[in-house]
């Protein structure tokens, strides 16, 4: 069907908003222009998947997308994921979401056989969710879509975190 797209053969696809905008970027290289309509057709959600067979594997996925978005509502980046988590785990912290988050209550990576700073190095190595969803998916990529419903739900998307507990 991308095929018969590509060449001119087919005059419209349908599909889900991440692959039809990778095959517009993928086009856009080759100066075959296309777009988005911005209409959409179905909401299917997206999600992380991960075999049954592994429990904490699963739970560690799970944690993960959390912290991502509570770290993006928390405003701790991936240049002040360092500095933020000095703050928080200091005896004085009165910001238990951060505290939890970031490893000063040293409940969540023990649970799950993780270190107390695991949130810290990925938020290090990848940015909370909005930086990677501008990163991968929204202005900075190759797909440019717009971050509508993968918005944090205080900014008019569905996003939000679990509270930490």
């Amino acid at each position: 069907m991308q095929a018969a797209f590509a060449t001119g053969n087919c005059g419209a696809l349908a599909g889900d908003q991440t692959r039809l905008a990778q095959l517009r970027a993928a086009l856009l290289e080759h100066h075959q222009p296309s777009r988005l309509l911005p209409d959409r057709i179905a909401k299917d959600p997206l999600a992380a998947a991960y075999r049954d067979s592994d429990p904490q594997w699963a739970a560690i996925v799970n944690w993960v997308m959390e912290a991502l978005v509570q770290a993006e509502g928390s405003g701790v980046t991936q240049s002040n994921a360092t500095q933020m988590q000095t703050r928080a785990v200091a005896p004085e912290s009165v910001d238990a979401t951060l505290r939890f988050l970031l490893g000063g209550s040293h409940e969540i990576g023990s649970a799950l056989g993780l270190d107390d700073d695991w949130v810290v190095r990925i938020l290090q190595a990848t940015g909370n969710y909005g930086e990677i969803y501008t990163r991968d998916l929204g202005p900075a990529s190759s797909m440019k879509l717009p971050r509508g419903e993968n918005n944090l739900s205080i900014h008019g998307g569905l996003l939000k975190s679990l509270p930490p507990r």
